[in-house]
């Protein structure tokens, strides 16, 4: 498959290896060459509106509200 993409590490570790870490920690994953913040979604302005981050079970949560 030509979308397959090899398996990533962050500072020599395995996906298993960073969730088994963050589990036992009781934290989410923050990617350091990625983080959550608009520095990392805009490069030369601010959003219009305000970006909020949450896991896909919030989200899901808020797509289902009236």
């Amino acid at each position: 498959n030509a979308y397959c993409l090899p398996p990533y590490f962050t500072n020599g570790q395995s996906f298993e290896q960073l969730r088994q870490e963050c589990a036992q920690k009781g934290v989410l994953f923050e990617d350091p060459d990625f983080p959550a913040n608009n520095s990392s979604l805009f490069y030369s302005e601010r959003p219009q509106i305000p970006f909020i981050r949450c896991t896909p079970t919030v989200c899901s949560q808020w797509q289902r509200m009236p």
